[in-house]
């Protein structure tokens, strides 16, 4: 990539973060069957937070990853 655009917002409600980049991308469906530890343990993370993620890449085109994490009254 030669661009990575970083975006983090916080509204009462939740808290989102979008990465976008202009590299290569990737086959998300290898994601999905993977059993790779860093996989893994982004996965375990995001589930802590009760946290949703979606990934859009396409081959040529980069990779947008996109969180998002309900704020608790302690946050």
């Amino acid at each position: 990539a030669t661009e990575v655009h970083i975006q983090l917002n916080r509204n009462e409600s939740e808290l989102t973060l979008m990465i976008e980049d202009d590299g290569k991308g990737f086959d998300v469906n290898i994601l999905k069957t993977s059993s790779g530890n860093g996989w893994h343990n982004i996965n375990s993370r995001l589930e802590i937070l009760n946290a949703k993620i979606e990934i859009d890449s396409h081959a040529g085109k980069g990779t947008v990853v996109f969180i998002e994490s309900p704020l608790t009254s302690n946050s």
